[in-house]
């Protein structure tokens, strides 16, 4: 048994004496909050490390929903998909409006787009591009500007992904992305998100909706208090600076799991188009029984896996739904992510893999 438990993530923590380097600034200019130089800094940072045109930091990522939501000016119905965090849906109830689930596609976890037109009437979209894949939407992308509905991407496991041909970041698709800086992201803030969009008059709008609709200290709009703070800042430039190397060490991770993993288990289906962050490594076991032996061997060593994402969130009692939907209920009684961060040991992550062939191979 291990003395030490392994959890599914553990987030990357930045050099201590450089984290207290820029702290003793912070402290010395006294600005710990309101769009202050740390907060500037990171946005232009990242403005330039993912390659999009505005991006708003906030203080988590559900805001930054909350706030897309608001922005785009939905009033009603808008479609969305039952296998996510629970967040993507809490953000759109809080709201007062009213989720319409569609089904997920079986292969790569993500909305399924072909069944958008079965939907009377829907003003925008929230889609997810789950574990990073991006969402398959552009078949079907005439017909949503045809009907001028509002195109939203939670794209809270998608920091850094770019199209391999173009080099454009997948932030960059639809109206608006969403990001999360959570400390269970391969980039962090500690907590944290963020609100991409091409659109200039737009991000103006957010930046006032973030800030109690205050600019220049006149009241231009309605608005609330979803600022990121420098404290929060100062970390995310720290965790920045080493994102080659925890990148690379979490695919090393991923694709060991993907070699030495039993070949009863399945895999999401990956877009070979775009790059990866290895943010997840989600695998599906045959049953709903095979995969709860897996987690209480794995629990009895000490090993602590997650149910990415369960239940589906139709099945959820506050969320208002009367229909079924097979291959996202299904999948979420089957799928488990495996622990991936940058300070597991090979012998860790080795053990674990044959515990859970163990199980699988029997």
């Amino acid at each position: 048994m291990y003395n030490k438990p392994i959890k599914v993530t553990v987030p990357f923590l930045p050099n201590k004496k450089k984290l207290y380097r820029e702290f003793n600034n912070l402290y010395r200019s006294k600005q710990i909050t309101n769009n202050g130089i740390f907060v500037r800094r990171l946005e232009n940072k990242l403005k330039k490390y993912l390659g999009v045109k505005h991006i708003i930091l906030t203080n988590n990522g559900t805001s930054a929903i909350q706030i897309a939501l608001r922005a785009l000016g939905i009033k009603k119905n808008i479609v969305t998909t039952p296998f996510s965090f629970v967040a993507t849906t809490n953000a759109i109830i809080w709201e007062k409006l009213n989720p319409i689930f569609l089904d997920i596609n079986k292969k790569n976890f993500n909305l399924d787009f072909n069944n958008l037109k079965k939907i009377k009437n829907p003003e925008g979209i929230l889609a997810v591009h789950c574990f990073g894949t991006p969402c398959e939407y552009k078949k079907m992308f005439s017909y949503i500007k045809k009907k001028n509905i509002k195109l939203i991407f939670d794209a809270s496991h998608a920091f850094g992904i770019k199209n391999l041909k173009t080099k454009k970041s997948l932030l960059s698709e639809g109206d608006i992305s969403t990001l999360s800086f959570h400390a269970t992201k391969v980039f962090h803030t500690v907590e944290g998100g963020a609100i991409v969009t091409n659109k200039s008059k737009l991000a103006a709008k957010i930046r006032l909706f973030i800030n109690h609709g205050i600019l220049n200290y006149k009241n231009l709009s309605i608005g609330i208090n979803a600022k990121m703070n420098e404290f929060q800042a100062i970390i995310g430039l720290e965790v920045l600076k080493n994102m080659n190397k925890i990148i690379l060490r979490k695919k090393k991770i991923d694709e060991l799991y993907k070699n030495k993993l039993s070949k009863r288990i399945s895999f999401q289906i990956e877009n070979e188009n775009y790059s990866k962050n290895y943010n997840y490594s989600p695998i599906v076991l045959k049953s709903k029984r095979e995969l709860e032996k897996v987690i209480s061997l794995l629990n009895k060593k000490n090993i602590f896996p997650r149910r990415y994402f369960y239940p589906s969130i139709n099945k959820l009692k506050y969320v208002v739904n009367k229909k079924k939907f097979p291959i996202s209920e299904s999948l979420s009684d089957r799928i488990l992510c495996l622990p991936n961060y940058y300070e597991l040991k090979k012998k860790d992550q080795i053990k674990i893999i044959n515990l859970i062939n163990k199980i699988c191979n029997k």
